[in-house]
């Protein structure tokens, strides 16, 4: 696991984040955001230069505009696998981006990633 990762899991565990589902980062009607774990680890891109922040998403000038998942440069960045946050467990594909989605806490998905998990990591 290389630096970026590691600084992901420390503000996953920050509680600087509001948790959100479904899209990387979602801009509520009184202006706060929320993001799901994988939106978390673009706002530390955009902090590093590496991608920008568009209304309802990230934007790459490689990769174009991302809302779901993270956009490649960002992927690469962090040494995953995938854009999902895909990884194994017994043989079974489970995937960061659907246990955010399904109630799991940041702490939680810290610890995951934390743990590196087969195929998370290249």
């Amino acid at each position: 696991m290389n630096e970026n990762a590691k600084a992901w899991i420390a503000a996953l565990r920050s509680k600087q984040y509001q948790k959100g589902e479904g899209r990387l980062c979602k801009v509520m009607p009184d202006g706060s955001e929320k993001h799901d774990c994988l939106g978390v680890a673009c706002e530390l891109a955009v902090d590093a230069g590496i991608c920008t922040k568009v209304a309802g998403g990230y934007r790459s000038h490689e990769d174009g505009f991302y809302r779901l998942y993270l956009p490649p440069v960002v992927r690469k960045w962090l040494e995953l696998r995938s854009q999902s946050g895909m990884f194994f467990r017994q043989g079974v594909p489970y995937s960061l981006a659907k246990m955010n989605d399904c109630g799991c806490s940041f702490e939680e998905i810290a610890d995951l990633i934390e743990s590196e998990p087969e195929g998370l990591f290249l």
